[in-house]
Parts: C-alpha cells; structure tokens; sequence
C-alpha cells in the first residue's frame, strides 16, 4: 500500500514491474516512455538527480550537432576554427544519444525502484505508522508535470538559442 501511494499514477503497472523484476533478477525492462521522453520522465517522476545526469549527456552529446546547424547556416561563427571534424563528431553524437535512450528505455525503470525505495526508506524513518506517512509518501512521490514541462521549455529555449546563433537564414 505505501508503494502504491509513493508511485501515484501508474502504480498497478510500476508494482508488477517491480514484482517482475523481483522475481526474475533482471534489472531491464522496457520502458518506452523513457526511451521516447528521455529526461522528461524523470523530471516527471521526480527523479532529479537521473533527470539532471541524463540531461547533461543528452546536451553534451547533442553539442556537435548544435555547431554544425550554427557552422552551416553562420559560417563566420566559429572565424578561423577548422571544422573538417564536425561531421564524423556529429555522427558520433547521434549514434551516442541513441545508444544513451536505449540504456534509459531498458533501465529507468529499475531506476525508478532504487529511488523510490531509498525514498520509502528514509519517509519509514522520519514518520512512524499513520496517516503522516501516508501523506509523507503521497507528496514526496508521484508525479510533477510541471517540472518535466519546466525541462521541455528550457529545451525549447536552448534550441531558439542554437538558431538564434545560426542566424536569421536558419530560422
């Protein structure tokens, strides 16, 4: 009963991947919200440090990406920079940020146990039984939209951040 009312929405499908994996020993599941959503499905189950690591790969590997929109619509951006690299780095990127969302899409989920049970953990500790630790569990867990919508406006900023640089032809 405390799992389900730490999960919140979805519990019945997080329980039985939880008893799955329980049982089975494995720590990947399919997760297709992960693997699709990436970052913004930890944001939203208030994963923050997961939704902040996975950002910050995601960002990193997207780098070479971002310069070779700005390179080829700005040439003069980067001056005299030599940029015969970028297009293998950009390759390299793409090929990277899909093998990251496969990782997320097999894992997030066995993630997800981790934390909420560390979570779980630490509420039994702090509330004894009663109605507090009930409440305690529901407002810790859940969900948080606003925060995953939070990332996905940020995203969206960064990338008119990326045109902006690359000029008003690649807009």
């Amino acid at each position: 009963r405390d799992w389900a009312s730490y999960v919140g929405p979805s519990s019945i499908y997080y329980m039985m991947q939880f008893f799955r994996m329980q049982e089975t020993r494995r720590k990947a599941v399919i997760s297709f919200s992960a693997f699709f959503l990436g970052p913004f499905y930890f944001f939203y189950r208030k994963m923050w440090k997961q939704g902040l690591l996975a950002t910050l790969v995601m960002v990193v590997l997207s780098i070479p990406g971002f310069m070779s929109i700005i390179a080829t619509f700005n040439p003069t951006f980067f001056g005299s920079l030599p940029l015969g690299w970028l297009p293998a780095a950009y390759t390299i990127g793409e090929i990277g940020i899909w093998a990251f969302k496969v990782i997320l899409g097999m894992f997030a989920v066995s993630w997800y146990h981790d934390s909420s049970k560390a979570q779980i953990e630490e509420i039994y500790m702090a509330c004894p039984e009663g109605d507090g630790r009930t409440e305690l569990l529901v407002q810790r867990g859940g969900t948080n939209l606003l925060a995953a919508l939070l990332y996905f406006g940020i995203m969206c900023l960064l990338q008119v951040a990326i045109l902006y640089m690359a000029g008003p032809s690649a807009i």
